[in-house]
């Protein structure tokens, strides 16, 4: 009985460690793309919802998972590196912990 009391308690704190780191994420983020404006966001992240929460209440940023490659920036988890959109997108480095960013590259045409 007092194994399962412990194991309790010690899940929460991880889901609070996890929604803390996914919050300095989300304020270091804001903090490099500026606030009012819209990220795009991989089909995969879609249903994650602290993300729109936390994007909208911090820095009134919205997250667009259906026009992805219509963004200048995109997020993705850090362990899903690869992006595929047609547009190239360059990593941005900004050292989060669980969200990575990735900023549309300048084209090059004359």
């Amino acid at each position: 009985m007092s194994i399962s009391i412990v194991k309790l308690s010690l899940k929460p704190t991880n889901r609070l460690s996890i929604k803390q780191q996914i919050l300095h994420d989300t304020k270091k983020i804001i903090k490099t793309v500026g606030e009012n404006r819209t990220i795009g966001l991989p089909p995969n992240l879609h249903n994650n919802w602290i993300l729109y929460a936390y994007f909208s209440r911090y820095g009134n940023v919205s997250l667009d998972s259906k026009r992805i490659q219509n963004h200048e920036y995109i997020i993705s988890k850090k362990d899903n590196q690869k992006i595929t959109v047609k547009e190239t997108y360059q990593l941005w480095d900004i050292n989060t912990k669980n969200i990575t960013l990735y900023k549309k590259q300048e084209s090059l045409s004359p």
